[in-house]
């Protein structure tokens, strides 16, 4: 397994902006009237009134105050992980994956066996394109329970480094454990495009689509598979399924891009990594459903 590397200082970070947010004078004490966040009348100084507070703004979509919310229940637990990592869950969706990493850190710290954890700051470490801290995370949640999910994700963090050939033995692996799972399936058939074995590419995909479910997003990564392989009429047939005639082009003009770039460069952009994924079409984009850890 990878050594894990931690980003330093996560938890003065973390309880500082905590303390920043929950003090409304000297001594730091929770705020006890209402108005203090923000459209929510301020919750009772427990925890666990934060964590409710915080919950009932998430599932509004109000992550701001959520965020704020799930930083005083932080600061008043210091050994509860859940605060931090509804925390990181919140900054996630907020749009701020590197502050999320930082809460999610902190969570570790408090809660170094959790597999949910790792996951969640391996999505985040790949947000931020560090594979090799995915890959490192990643391991981890497999160590604490070998799941298709953290497999998935190992996968996805070697293809990000650019090893696709391991990418697709960690996808075989998490198949083992989960055969018709539609997500290893496709991102092995992606690897294998990002590796140059178009036919096997190809097959891959070609059998997920013939399986009950398959998504739109799968089509369009077969649609993908033949574009890097430089047949486009195949690859506009198949997305013209899926997309309109102006998609369709766009998506042409894409896999010629894609086609056009060293591996590294075609792979985070597949990723979503890379500046060329803003000249993708705005319906379904070549690789939305695919390369993605859950």
């Amino acid at each position: 397994m990878a050594t894990r590397r931690r980003p330093t200082g996560v938890r003065a970070s973390l309880l500082a902006a905590a303390a920043l947010a929950i003090a409304p004078g000297a001594r730091g004490d929770p705020p006890t009237t209402g108005g203090d966040v923000p459209g929510h009348p301020a919750p009772q100084r427990s925890a666990a009134a934060f964590m409710r507070a915080g919950d009932t703004a998430m599932a509004s979509g109000d992550f701001a105050s959520a965020i704020e919310f799930y930083r005083r229940a932080a600061l008043l637990t210091p050994r509860d992980a859940t605060p931090a990592a509804r925390l990181g869950e919140a900054l996630a969706k907020s749009g701020a994956p590197a502050a999320a990493l930082q809460a999610y850190a902190e969570a570790h710290a408090r809660d170094p066996r959790s597999p949910a954890i790792d996951l969640a700051m391996g999505r985040l470490a790949l947000a931020l394109d560090r594979p090799q801290e995915a890959l490192s995370d990643f391991q981890a949640a497999a160590g604490q329970s070998p799941s298709a999910v953290a497999w998935n994700g190992i996968g996805v963090a070697h293809d990000a480094a650019g090893d696709h050939r391991t990418a697709q033995l960690d996808y075989r692996k998490g198949l083992a454990i989960k055969p018709q799972d539609n997500a290893l399936r496709n991102n092995l058939g992606l690897s294998q495009a990002l590796a140059g074995d178009y036919p096997a590419a190809i097959a891959t995909l070609q059998a997920l689509l013939a399986q009950p479910g398959a998504s739109a997003g799968e089509r369009l990564n077969l649609a993908l598979v033949y574009g890097l392989a430089g047949d486009d009429d195949k690859a506009a047939s198949i997305a013209r399924e899926v997309l309109g005639e102006a998609d369709n082009a766009s998506n042409l003009k894409y896999y010629a891009l894609l086609r056009s770039m060293d591996d590294r460069s075609r792979t985070r952009a597949i990723l979503g990594l890379g500046p060329a994924t803003a000249l993708a079409p705005a319906a379904p984009a070549p690789g939305a459903a695919g390369l993605t850890p859950r």
